[in-house]
């Protein structure tokens, strides 16, 4: 199968962005209607798309091309051939779409990290993939087509905050980090709670227990997580909240009541914002060591 450029649309759900990013290889920006329409034109509604311009990670990349071979066997009639070519499927693993979907994501976590946000995964909506021969194919996540085209708030994510992922999310790619790496765990909680799905309860549950993992992060004798508490305890007290037993005492509390079953008071919207802010702080500081000369990074 030869090789040919093609693009790829990674849709992040919720964002709403100042200006368009360049990031690995691609483009974080608005995509209009009128670009959009072709890559999904059976589902394509201009009256709920337009209400709020969605966001994606635009890249263009050369690769294998499939669709062109399955088009043409299609066209032919030629059944062997069309077998032939979702056996080849099979044998070989599609590496470009596994790249283009891994980096997405690293940069989806990248941007939850600088922006302390509840940001859904793009893993969870679509990804649109168009070789320069033509035709259109789409990877459906779990949410459907929900997040592109439901009337929905989104999320501002401030120039600042976009320029501290891009350089975040460069500086893990080229220490090899990748979006399950367990230094990156706490970010993946942060983007599980969001979406809606969860009640206020299950969400201050999960991210007191991340949390706690990572205050745990290194093994029992706490040196790495040391310098993270100190951290964790200078950013509370710099937003004024000097008095932090009495903001983690009652949340450690729900935790155990909810895991218990008990009857617990709801928490409230703040509590979720501070915790969010802890854990997006502490792999902040310690993706930091990704920095250090080598002998005093990670592996130290």
């Amino acid at each position: 199968m030869a090789n040919e450029r093609q693009t790829f649309y990674v849709h992040f759900p919720e964002l709403s962005i100042p200006a368009p990013l360049s990031v690995l290889g691609g483009t974080l920006r608005e995509v209009g209607f009128e670009e959009y329409a072709p890559l999904d034109n059976d589902w394509a509604s201009e009256r709920y798309y337009r209400a709020h311009q969605r966001v994606f990670w635009v890249v263009d990349t050369m690769g294998r091309s499939d669709l062109a071979d399955f088009r043409v066997a299609v066209e032919s009639g030629d059944l062997d051939r069309v077998r032939h070519w979702y056996r080849e499927q099979e044998d070989y693993p599609d590496e470009l779409l596994d790249s283009v979907t891994e980096r997405a994501e690293l940069l989806h976590l990248a941007i939850v990290c600088a922006s302390a946000e509840l940001l859904v995964s793009p893993s969870l909506s679509m990804l649109y993939r168009t070789p320069a021969s033509g035709g259109v194919s789409r990877r459906v996540g779990l949410a459907h087509r929900t997040w592109v085209l439901a009337l929905q708030d989104s999320i501002r994510i401030s120039a600042e905050s976009l320029a501290a992922a891009a350089e975040m999310v460069s500086r893990w790619v080229a220490a090899g980090l990748e979006s399950d790496h367990v230094l990156l765990g706490p970010l993946r909680t942060v983007s599980s709670v969001a979406g809606g799905a969860l009640s206020a309860g299950a969400i201050v549950t999960l991210l007191v227990v991340a949390l706690e993992s990572s205050l745990n992060f290194g093994g029992t004798d706490g040196k790495r997580a040391r310098p993270i508490a100190a951290d964790i305890r200078e950013r509370m007290i710099a937003a004024g909240s000097a008095d932090i037993g009495s903001r983690m005492k009652p949340l450690y509390a729900h935790r155990s009541d909810f895991l218990h079953g008990r009857r617990e008071p709801l928490p409230l919207e703040a509590d979720i914002v501070l915790l969010v802010s802890l854990l997006t702080a502490s792999v902040a500081s310690r993706t930091l060591a990704l920095q250090q000369p080598e002998g005093e990074g990670l592996g130290a």
